[in-house]
C-alpha cells in the first residue's frame, strides 16, 4: 500500500503523531468516561430501592448542597398518594489520608439501606445508640480501619460497628451514619439533603402525576425517579460539557500534529507528486492519497488511545484518593473517542491535501 510505505519513511515521526492521536483519543474517552461513570453511580444509588421519587432542592448545583428542612418530612407523609418517606443526609468532609470521604446519614427504614450488604460485625441499627459508623469495604481498606476501630469525624470519635459492601463504589467508599450523627457532622441542623418518597400506587401515570403535584405544591423541591437523579444537578451536566470542550480542543491540537506530519511528507515529495500527476493522476486521487495516509495514522492511534484512555480511568481507581472514580464505557464513549481520532486525521489532512494538488508537474521538476 503506498500510503502505508510513505508513512515508513519517516517512522519515527509517524510514530510521534501516532503518539499524539492517541493521546488526544485518551484523554477524551477517560473523561468522558469518568463523567458518565459518577452520573451513572449518582442514578443508582437509590434506584434498587424501595423508592418511587427522590425529592431534591431545585437549582441545587450538587446533590451535598441540596438543603431541604426536615419538616418537609411531616407534610409529606400526611398526603394520601404517599406510602412512606424516608430522609437522606449527603455530606462530604476530610479523613487522612483521604482527602475527601463522603457519608450517607439514614435511617432505619430507609430504601437506601436495600443497596448494601453487611460482611462484617452488624448492622448500624441493630443496637441503639449514637456515635456509630459502618463503613464500605474500599472505605476500610483506605482507612485501615476494622470493626471495633474508632474513626474521628467531626471532633468526635465514632466507633466502626459494621463493613459493608455495595455495588456502587460511591457508596463502598463511603460511610453509614445515623441521620442525626450526618445532620452534626455536615452542619445540617433541622435539615436533610434529599427525601426518598415510596408512593401507594407506582405505575407510570401515577408516578407522573405525583412529581407534577409535588413539584407545584412545592416550588422549592425538583421530584425525579432515581434513575434520573443526576439530571438535577448542574454538576453533572458541567462535567460532560467539559468532556465536549476536550474533544473539540483534542481535534484541533491532534489535527495539527496530524497537518505536520502530512506537510512536511508533501514537502519531501513534491517531485514525486508533480510526476504523479505527468501521468495522469487526477487531482482528486492526489487529495485522496494525502487523506489515506492522515486516516491511516488514526487507524492506528486511535484503538491505542481508547485502550490508554481505559487504563487511566482504572490507573486513576487504584488510588485511594480515588478509588470511588468508576469509568461508564458505553457505546457512547467508545464512539466518541473514534470520532475524535478521525477527526484529527480529516481535519489535519485538509491542507496538505489543498497544497499536494496545487503542485504542477513544472514546479515539481524544478523543486530541489
Amino acid at each position: 500500500m503506498l500510503a502505508f510505505r510513505n508513512l515508513l519513511r519517516r517512522r519515527i515521526r509517524t510514530l510521534l503523531t501516532v503518539t499524539g492521536v492517541a493521546i488526544g483519543v485518551s484523554i477524551v474517552v477517560a473523561l468522558s468516561a469518568i463523567a458518565r461513570g459518577f452520573r451513572t453511580q449518582v442514578n443508582d444509588l437509590f434506584s434498587s430501592g424501595r423508592a418511587h421519587l427522590i425529592l431534591s432542592r431545585k437549582d441545587a448545583a450538587d446533590p451535598i448542597l441540596s438543603y431541604l428542612p426536615e419538616s418537609l418530612l411531616g407534610e409529606l407523609r400526611a398526603r394520601d398518594e404517599i406510602a412512606a418517606v424516608e430522609p437522606v443526609v449527603l455530606g462530604a468532609t476530610q479523613v487522612p489520608p483521604l482527602a475527601v470521604f463522603i457519608f450517607f446519614g439514614t435511617t432505619r427504614d430507609s430504601p437506601f439501606l436495600e443497596q448494601i450488604r453487611v460482611v462484617e460485625g452488624e448492622g448500624l441499627f441493630a443496637t441503639p445508640g449514637t456515635d456509630r459508623v459502618c463503613l464500605g469495604a474500599r472505605a476500610a481498606r483506605n482507612l485501615g480501619r476494622e470493626v471495633g476501630d474508632t474513626l474521628p469525624l467531626g471532633g468526635r470519635e465514632l466507633t466502626v460497628v459494621g463493613l459493608f459492601e455495595s455495588a456502587t463504589p460511591l457508596i463502598d467508599a463511603g460511610a453509614l451514619l445515623s441521620l442525626g450523627d450526618a445532620q452534626e457532622l455536615a452542619g445540617l441542623e433541622q435539615k436533610i439533603t434529599s427525601a426518598l418518597v415510596q408512593l401507594r400506587d407506582s405505575n407510570r401515570d401515577a408516578l407522573v402525576r405525583a412529581e407534577q403535584e409535588l413539584e407545584a405544591d412545592y416550588p422549592e423541591i425538583e421530584a425525579t425517579p432515581p434513575s434520573e437523579w443526576a439530571a438535577a444537578f448542574d454538576e453533572f451536566d458541567l462535567a460532560e460539557q467539559t468532556a465536549t470542550v476536550f474533544t473539540i480542543l483534542a481535534i484541533c491540537i491532534g489535527g495539527i500534529s496530524v497537518m505536520n506530519t502530512m506537510l512536511m511528507s508533501v514537502f519531501e515529495r513534491t517531485r514525486e507528486i508533480g510526476i504523479l500527476q505527468a501521468i495522469g493522476w487526477s487531482r482528486w486521487m492526489v487529495v485522496r492519497q494525502v487523506l489515506a495516509e492522515a486516516l491511516l495514522v488514526a487507524t492506528v492511534g486511535t484503538p491505542l488511545g481508547i485502550a490508554l484512555g481505559v487504563g487511566i480511568v482504572e490507573l486513576i481507581g487504584s488510588f485511594q484518593q480515588f478509588s470511588w472514580v468508576a469509568g461508564h464505557y458505553d457505546t457512547t464513549v467508545f464512539l466518541q473517542g473514534i470520532a475524535v481520532g478521525f477527526g484529527m486525521g480529516v481535519v489535519g489532512s485538509i491542507y496538505p491535501a489543498w497544497r499536494a494538488v496545487g503542485i504542477t508537474p513544472i514546479e515539481a521538476l524544478r523543486y530541489e
